[in-house]
């Protein structure tokens, strides 16, 4: 080593320096010298027209593999003209690493690129198979359904797929895809095929009982009922995430078989088991529905009661109140049943089920001798001189929205809420009016009709309100304008998919408004659900420390820092290690700010976003340390090697500043050999 450099650096004859430096990057390369990268790439830049540069050009793509560098390594490789079979597969290796940072930093058209010049090459079968699977994955997250399924089809079919270990989980995303597009048969056959090769090998145990989930879904769907209460039995007996899901499918199956007690013993369990669970109020009302069908009206009563007591304003509550006023009629126990409709009444003033009650406490009233009674309780109810009027308004305007006559509806609607504004259908004549307004294309108007009922209890409408304002206020809305509506949808939706919408949403809105308390709440929900996924908890954890730093509460930040970064590794990983290293920076731990920043370059160099800002952040490390030379050359590197407009920019600006600053000489660069 010694002897190759005196020749390259005494340059008395440029071929000998040539071959020197040549053989020194060769052997450093075989001693393991972490220097071997940076004499290749002299030796390229110092001989671009040596007939060995291209040999060492190759010998670096396969050092820059070996220090995760792929995306210099696939820079290197793409200007070459022509590779032999060696380099060809270096290529595949570089090109498929490459396009999984890309995938995993959710760049998934760029990372498409990648596993497209993947596949092209054939050194390496498997390696053009595993592309063409993360293709199809790329596809189905950018939801390009049609080509995805184009893409799975041709990795299914490709004659080295069976050596790909991604082949299941390609049966898998195909059984989505056949799931999403209702095909219950031919997803079926996919979701097994996939459990069938989970059963002989070890697979993700997480994808395993969601496979199984679906299957019993697809069973559900084309009503092989016995098989789908086998498929749910796998996850509710693991007690894996969705286990609650399963039991409570699986206690809807039991309901159609009319076994009863299998039915309330799947409920009980969830109940028992899953307290938290987001089906745990529609399990207290098909327990309750269930024993009143059974004729067990006490063990009925205890459900509703629970209902009511701890979800007084859920749709649930609505059709509990109904149920007990009808228990206690029936057991001739006037008062309570009264009293029941009452409350099912007064909460829930414009439905139908309000409604419904009225007509009751006239019966019961009426039947007990008591009509005086009845004038008494509807007298600040509005009364009952006008409810015929009041039911004709009604409807005459829902008969012209039954037949699609939209402008009539919305005028006939208008005109009962002006003359009942709390009348016996108001609700009904809000929701219906906002469906009105927005047929006719009258957004703003729908949005407020929607509003109102989405704010009121107003029973099974309140969803379907809440997800329309959403849904009509459109990408572009602000946390002001959607928030209410986020929190609203989260507390009633059964949906796993919509509910960890509404918790993102929540997330960002309460860290735009400085809600501490609110996106400390929602953060925890996140990550105390095993159903969430991974990545999602782990950004909900960055935002718990990241709320902490905010605060000044950084006591144990670092310690969080940590254990999200060593047991992950995705963008918010990464965004982790990168403030690890802007606390110690702010410490003054200029020597572990600039350890950190180094780490995020060789851990997570496929997030572009946060190497460069760790390159930001070691230059200011340079910096502080007087170390203006190398601050300049580490932004100067930004500038060259980036092609992110905010990292470019922050780069000049901090260029520009050390400028105009007292800057020392810099260091003298070695000459090249003549």
């Amino acid at each position: 080593m010694n002897a190759y450099a005196e020749a390259f650096r005494g340059g008395y004859n440029n071929e000998i320096a040539e071959l020197a430096l040549f053989n020194q990057a060769k052997l450093a390369i075989q001693l393991g010298d972490n220097n071997a990268i940076s004499l290749l790439d002299k030796f390229v830049k110092l001989f671009p027209k040596s007939p060995n540069a291209k040999e060492a050009t190759k010998m670096k793509a396969r050092m820059l593999i070996n220090t995760d560098n792929y995306r210099e390594a696939v820079a290197l490789l793409d200007a070459m003209d022509d590779l032999d079979a060696a380099t060809e597969e270096a290529y595949q290796r570089v090109t498929l690493a490459r396009g999984m940072e890309l995938y995993k930093s959710r760049n998934f058209q760029g990372a498409i690129d990648l596993f497209n010049k993947c596949k092209s090459k054939r050194a390496k079968p498997e390696l053009a198979g595993q592309a063409m699977f993360w293709k199809s994955e790329s596809l189905m997250q950018m939801k390009q359904i049609d080509e995805a399924v184009k893409a799975y089809q041709e990795f299914i079919d490709y004659p080295g797929s069976a050596s790909v270990p991604e082949l299941p989980y390609a049966y898998y995303g195909m059984g989505y895809v056949k799931f999403d597009g209702k095909q219950y048969g031919d997803a079926s056959m996919y979701f097994t095929k996939f459990t069938n090769q989970a059963a002989n090998g070890r697979y993700e145990e997480r994808l395993v009982h969601d496979a199984y989930l679906r299957l019993g879904d697809c069973y559900f769907m084309t009503k092989q009922l016995p098989e789908a209460v086998k498929a749910y039995a796998y996850v509710s007996g693991k007690k894996s995430a969705d286990a609650d899901y399963a039991l409570y499918q699986s206690a809807l199956i039991y309901g159609l078989l009319e076994k009863s007690e299998d039915k309330t013993a799947s409920l009980k369990r969830l109940i028992e088991e899953y307290p938290n669970s987001r089906f745990i109020l529609d399990a207290y009302d098909e327990c309750a529905s269930t024993y009143l069908a059974m004729g067990r009206s006490l063990d009925a009563q205890q459900y509703y009661n629970i209902i009511l007591s701890r979800f007084p304003n859920s749709p649930q509550a609505a059709k509990a109140y109904s149920a007990l006023g009808r228990t206690y009629y029936l057991s001739k126990d006037y008062n309570k049943s009264i009293d029941m409709y009452t409350q099912l009444y007064d909460r829930f003033t414009g439905t139908s089920e309000a409604q419904a009650a009225n007509e009751m406490v006239r019966k019961i009233y009426s039947e007990m001798g008591k009509a005086s009674d009845y004038v008494k309780w509807a007298k600040p109810r509005g009364g009952i001189t006008d409810n015929a009027q009041d039911s004709l308004y009604y409807e005459a305007a829902y008969d012209a929205f039954d037949k699609d006559d939209y402008k009539l509806a919305k005028s006939g609607f208008e005109t009962y809420l002006q003359q009942y504004p709390k009348g016996a259908f108001s609700m009904e004549a809000h929701y219906f009016l906002a469906q009105s307004y927005e047929q006719l294309k009258s957004k703003p108007e729908a949005i407020k009709e929607y509003s109102i009922v989405a704010k009121a209890n107003s029973g099974d409408m309140k969803e379907d309100a809440a997800m329309s304002v959403l849904r009509l206020s459109g990408d572009n809305a602000t946390c002001d304008q959607i928030i209410d509506y986020v929190e609203i949808l989260e507390s009633l939706t059964k949906s796993k998919d919509q509910r960890q919408n509404c918790w993102k949403s929540m997330m960002y809105c309460y860290v735009k408004g400085n809600n501490q308390e609110k996106l400390v709440a929602v953060s925890n929900k996140i990550i105390n659900d095993p159903t969430t996924p991974q990545e999602m908890r782990t950004e909900a954890r960055l935002v718990l420390v990241k709320s902490d730093i905010q605060t000044g509460k950084t006591g144990s930040s670092l310690t969080d820092l940590k254990d999200i970064y060593s047991k992950e590794n995705n963008r918010f990983a990464a965004e982790a290690k990168y403030l690890e290293a802007e606390l110690l920076f702010k410490q003054d731990s200029l020597d572990a700010c600039k350890n950190s920043c180094y780490a995020i370059l060789d851990e997570f160099n496929g997030y572009d976003l946060w190497v460069g800002k760790a390159l930001l952040l070691l230059g200011d490390a340079f910096k502080k340390e007087g170390d203006l030379f190398n601050a300049k050359a580490t932004w100067n590197g930004i500038i060259e090697n980036f092609d992110m407009a905010e990292l470019i920019t922050a780069a000049k600006a901090k260029l520009k500043e050390l400028e105009t600053s007292t800057t020392p000489v810099a260091p003298e660069v070695p000459k090249s050999p003549k």
